[in-house]
């Protein structure tokens, strides 16, 4: 509640220019209240702007304010409004007539739900003496309501979009790995076995680039860990330039190591891919701040066969490949 109640505040607050709080209509929002056990314990006041604090005759009214002390709503027939909204999911309105002190006042009261709330909208009409310009004058104040509970609902709806794409950023960061940029080894697993089993539905080729950077720990022990950040972050960039935008999965699955899934790419392709991405490691020199560091990588390569039941045994092969480039002088590309 106190969340909802804060969202309201500040959509409100950004609001005001555009009538909220300056419109000749008192407006309150409000919506149920509970007990520490959940239960609803009767409405009470969200927000109202300035005009409604002067027709009940107050100079503040804090959030969970009671409607049962506001007499205007606290009468039998806003009362039955209100419930009615909530049930029916529609706009109710009517027009009372209320004692207040020494006057007699002819209000019109309109109740529209919003996402389980009540946005309440009262206009006093008691100078009105005449039908038609009593019907004229009900038009202007649905036109404004509606203007209100359309202000109301952008706005949520506004909030809802932000939080929504703040999710969609968060649920970005915790897939990516932050030094390299790409997938990191949680995602790319995801990835790489949801490929491998429509591959294997539809009997497509498919294939594995394991790379790991050749003695990145002299890389550490020479220039320090900044230096090796930095070439982490360069080769993860040479990673993701060099693979297709939408169909390969490019992921730092350990300190060093890399891996690049294939789709639709054979043996062949998925070999010439690996020396060219083996080609401009060699030939891309990382700077760290003025130091410059040469880097190399071996890479081994798999691909889909028949008798491959899941990730794991074509991971293997190229993972064996991988090491057969390092046995045999690193700087290389061998196939598993």
């Amino acid at each position: 509640m106190i969340a909802q109640q804060k969202m309201l505040q500040d959509t409100i607050n950004t609001q005001t220019v555009n009538g909220f709080e300056f419109s000749t209509a008192a407006i309150a929002i409000v919506e149920m209240a509970h007990n520490s056990k959940g239960r609803p314990t009767g409405y009470c006041i969200s927000l109202a702007n300035s005009a409604f604090l002067r027709l009940v005759d107050q100079e503040d009214l804090s959030a969970g304010y009671p409607v049962s002390k506001i007499s205007i709503l606290d009468c039998r027939k806003t009362r039955s409004m209100m419930r009615t909204a909530l049930k029916f999911g529609a706009v109710e309105s009517a027009t009372i007539f209320h004692r207040q002190q020494v006057r007699s006042l002819v209000l019109n009261i309109s109740v529209s739900p919003v996402d389980g709330l009540l946005v309440i909208t009262i206009n006093d009409v008691t100078s009105l003496s005449h039908a038609r310009e009593m019907l004229e004058q009900q038009t202007t104040l649905m036109d404004e309501n509606n203007r209100a509970l359309e202000m109301v609902r952008a706005s949520l709806e506004a909030e809802i979009s932000r939080r929504s794409k703040l999710e969609e950023k968060l649920r970005r960061l915790a897939d990516t790995d932050a030094l390299s940029g790409l997938a990191n080894r949680r995602r790319f697993m995801e990835r790489a076995s949801s490929e491998f089993r429509r591959s294997r539905r539809y009997g497509h080729v498919m294939s594995l680039v394991m790379l790991d950077l050749d003695r990145f720990k002299n890389i550490n022990d020479t220039h320090g860990h900044g230096a090796g950040d930095t070439v982490i972050t360069a080769i993860g960039q040479i990673c993701q330039s060099l693979s297709r935008i939408g169909i390969d999965v490019a992921g730092r699955v350990g300190g060093e190591e890399f891996a690049i899934l294939l789709p639709e790419t054979d043996k062949t392709g998925a070999q010439n891919f690996a020396e060219r991405v083996r080609l401009v490691i060699e030939t891309t020199p990382v700077f760290a701040d003025i130091t410059k560091i040469e880097v190399t990588a071996s890479m081994g390569v798999a691909t889909l066969l028949d008798d491959d039941h899941d990730l794991s045994t074509i991971m293997k092969r190229a993972d064996d490949a991988l090491y057969k480039s390092k046995n045999a002088g690193r700087n290389m590309v061998s196939v598993g």
